[in-house]
């Protein structure tokens, strides 16, 4: 029988027993008809004591129409984060085109979010919506932890320009992509095995970055990345990166 896996932002502790947040008891309960007794895999995005990364074994020990409490038993430790820490710098895009782009680098491991406003960029959140848009992305982050088995939620910000970003994001290793460069990649996709602790990757919006915001990134040190002849959509070409970096300097490095 399949168990439900969700995540709940509550604090979890091994041989405790504690009643569900009203989303929780809203998905277990209303959505799935679950009844006393089922059992669950719950994590909230945090270490556990030692520092260890996982999940919690429980069982529904209460089921009412509004109300459900969980008996927790035991932590598992589950490896499913990268070793790399993966910075996404990526330009706003439509909606749906957006929302799949942030499911699919939570897949990929992603670790921290950065929407991005270009000057190609035009899709527009007018203020009284940011509260609401940014509360519909975290859901679909979610989502994709619970879906994927990651027990870390990556960290997402608000909108930002393009150059302040610059001015602030850290890593060993920055990359830009862009599919005009003249010159081939620089060391960006070729040192195999290398060991880094974080990368940072910045993606422009439909139409790409301006070439001043491409200047902009390398004089703050990202390296030019290509990633062959043909022209990426903005949603495909971030996940492309991603699953290149992770391979040169994450899971499978």
């Amino acid at each position: 029988m399949h168990i439900p896996r969700i995540y709940i932002s509550q604090s979890l502790q091994e041989n405790t027993t504690i009643e569900l947040e009203p989303d929780a008891v809203h998905h277990l309960v209303t959505v799935m008809r679950m009844k006393a007794g089922r059992s669950v895999i719950l994590f909230n995005g945090q270490p556990y004591g030692d520092g260890r990364w996982g999940e919690f074994e429980a069982t529904l020990a209460f089921v009412s129409k509004k109300s459900a409490a969980v008996a927790i038993s035991r932590f598992i430790e589950r490896p499913t984060e990268s070793p790399v820490e993966i910075h996404l710098g990526t330009c706003v895009i439509k909606n749906d085109r957006m929302d799949w782009l942030l499911q699919k680098s939570v897949e990929l491991g992603v670790t921290h979010i950065y929407p991005l406003i270009s000057e190609f960029t035009d899709v527009k959140i007018p203020a009284d919506r940011l509260a609401k848009k940014m509360q519909h992305w975290q859901h679909v982050l979610i989502n994709a932890c619970e879906q994927s088995g990651r027990v870390a939620v990556p960290t997402l910000t608000e909108p930002q320009k393009i150059a302040p970003w610059l001015n602030t994001v850290t890593a060993d290793k920055k990359c830009v992509l862009h599919p005009y460069f003249d010159t081939p990649n620089t060391d960006a996709t070729t040192e195999k095995n290398a060991t880094l602790a974080s990368v940072a990757l910045l993606v422009g919006p439909e139409g790409g970055l301006t070439d001043n915001e491409v200047a902009l990134s390398i004089e703050h040190g990202f390296a030019p990345m290509v990633l062959g002849p043909r022209i990426l959509r903005a949603e495909t070409a971030p996940l492309a990166a991603l699953a290149l970096l992770q391979s040169q300097y994450g899971d499978f490095s």
